[in-house]
């Protein structure tokens, strides 16, 4: 059991008061708990037999929008659409202490955090919105 596991290591690291495991969470509730998370997460691990890693980025657009800080895997659609250091942190996938790492120099750098979700929803704004698809959608039919 993973939970199991990730319960024993934050009981195991003294930082019980600074996560909340909430269980499920309609649709509905999830911006609500995401707009009080200081970082934001989008993790991926590559395909284990090698094709190519496809993810759908909607909820890394979410992310963007909410103009959190992102800590993202550097594989394929992701690290496309983020750049490491402007609009987020991109790191190896299938890495831990680099996840930690970024997390923990997030959790301790409000400045980065602020610049990286300001880029972040600047950039979703500008390339990423309903209209701005519609607009190239429209483009292309032409």
């Amino acid at each position: 059991n993973q939970l199991g596991e990730v319960k024993n290591i934050i009981n195991d690291s003294g930082c019980n008061e600074n996560v909340t495991f909430t269980g499920k969470v309609l649709q509905s509730k999830g911006p609500t708990y995401l707009s009080v998370c200081n970082v934001l997460l989008s993790t991926h691990i590559p395909n284990p037999d090698g094709t190519e890693f496809f993810g759908s980025p909607t909820k890394l657009f979410e992310y963007m929008a909410m103009g959190k800080a992102i800590v993202a895997s550097n594989l394929n659609q992701i690290g496309e659409i983020l750049e490491d250091e402007e609009t987020a942190l991109l790191i190896e996938a299938n890495n831990p202490k680099l996840l930690a790492d970024s997390i923990n120099r997030l959790i301790l750098d409000e400045a980065l955090q602020n610049k990286l979700g300001k880029n972040a929803r600047t950039e979703a704004l500008k390339k990423y919105a309903w209209d701005r698809h519609v607009e190239r959608l429209l483009a292309f039919l032409k």
